[in-house]
């Protein structure tokens, strides 16, 4: 696919080539202390971003999140460099010569292209949907993104929930059936590959507690999308994001934390509904549609075990109610949260919802649980509070 770029990749682009010339210049040892200090400033970031957006205004939150962001940056930067300077005068005597400049805007530029990558990612999904547009279609952010390993994004994934707070993915420690191997069959299909247009993802910023969230999603009517209640969870300014990396504003019209359903309505969305289809049994084929790790999309094969009812707590902290839950042998991650579970016919059999603690195993809603979230929307479609943040 061409690649197209915007005005983000302009900025990216002139300070990756800035970092490359600054590598060659300073030489691999000082450029490493002085990228020592931009890591450090972009680890405070990645801390400081969501708190400064749940403190201030919605009209003042760009700024306020890109100035906080660019200043610790510089001042990481800046200490970095000072430590760098007092070690100049040992490096020096090395005399490595060229061979010193060229590990130098090689280490610059492959530090600096992850961590602007990072938190571009990070911004780009606070609700703002400007700066989530630039960033969903930037050709040199997805050009990062395909080149990252994905143990580094899942890295990447869990230091984040452990410094903002996020929830996740929810994960159940009681298996319904004995774990099973995931399958290895393809769902390159045209009937896969169709579903999977109409899958979004779904994300913005808890204001009440200071973190991102991020989950799946897909559409069931015009402008009309489901996920889970725990990804939009405490969520003033839900966004929708397409896979072409258009962004689109949504309000939440039904909230269920005790079903962990949620409906949002997005009049813009132009993409077309997904069939339900019927309750699956165990042994089906299905494939499991998202966004995992907040990054691309993927549809990815599992086996569906059976089915049961099992107690489940609200996402709310509320008393347990019985739930009727597909488990399913395969490999669901976070940011998979609210994907359809999605039939070889293209047709939508569940809503993934969890994972086990070990293994891999996930857990998706019935089709139940799903029409009577749709019907609760069709009887109250106007915009309601999406609750305190997940339990």
């Amino acid at each position: 696919m061409p690649l197209s770029f915007n005005v983000l990749d302009l900025l990216l682009g002139v300070l990756l080539l800035g970092y490359l010339l600054h590598g060659f210049r300073r030489g691999f040892f000082n450029s490493l202390f002085s990228l020592a200090g931009f890591v450090a400033g972009a680890a405070a970031a990645l801390w400081a971003a969501p708190a400064v957006s749940a403190q201030v205004q919605p009209e003042h939150r760009l700024g306020a999140v890109l100035v906080t962001v660019l200043l610790l940056l510089v001042v990481g930067q800046l200490l970095g460099g000072a430590v760098g300077r007092a070690l100049s005068a040992v490096t020096d005597r090395m005399r490595l010569g060229p061979l010193n400049r060229v590990g130098g805007a090689v280490l610059e530029v492959a530090v600096a292209a992850f961590v602007l990558s990072l938190l571009a990612s990070l911004v780009g999904q606070l609700g703002i949907p400007v700066i989530s547009q630039q960033v969903a279609s930037s050709a040199v952010l997805r050009t990062i993104d395909e080149r990252t390993p994905e143990s580094v994004r899942s890295a990447v994934t869990q230091a984040r929930e452990a410094v903002d707070g996020a929830t996740g993915i929810r994960e159940l420690d009681a298996l319904l059936f004995p774990a099973q191997e995931a399958p290895a069959e393809s769902v390159d299909t045209p009937a896969f590959a169709r579903a999977g247009e109409s899958v979004v993802k779904v994300y913005g910023t808890a204001v009440q507690c200071s973190q991102q969230q991020t989950g799946s999603g897909f559409v069931t009517a015009p402008g009309q999308v489901v996920t889970n209640a725990h990804v939009v969870a405490g969520v003033d300014q839900p966004v929708v994001q397409t896979r072409d990396g258009r962004v689109h504003t949504a309000a939440v019209v039904h909230y269920d934390p005790a079903a962990d359903l949620a409906v949002l309505s997005s009049p813009t969305l132009p993409l077309p509904a997904l069939p339900l289809g019927q309750d699956p049994g165990a042994g089906d084929l299905v494939a499991f549609m998202g966004y995992p790790l907040g990054g691309p999309f993927t549809a990815e094969p599992a086996t569906v075990q059976g089915s049961a009812r099992a107690p489940m707590q609200g996402v709310d902290g509320g008393a347990a109610a019985t739930t009727e839950i597909i488990q399913l042998a395969g490999n669901v991650q976070q940011g998979n949260s609210g994907g359809p579970l999605v039939a070889e016919d293209g047709s939508v059999v569940g809503v993934v919802f969890a994972k086990a603690l070990e293994g891999e195993v996930g857990y998706a809603l019935t089709l139940e649980e799903l029409r009577a979230a749709l019907g609760a929307a069709a009887v109250s479609p106007g915009a309601v509070v999406p609750g305190a943040c997940a339990a």
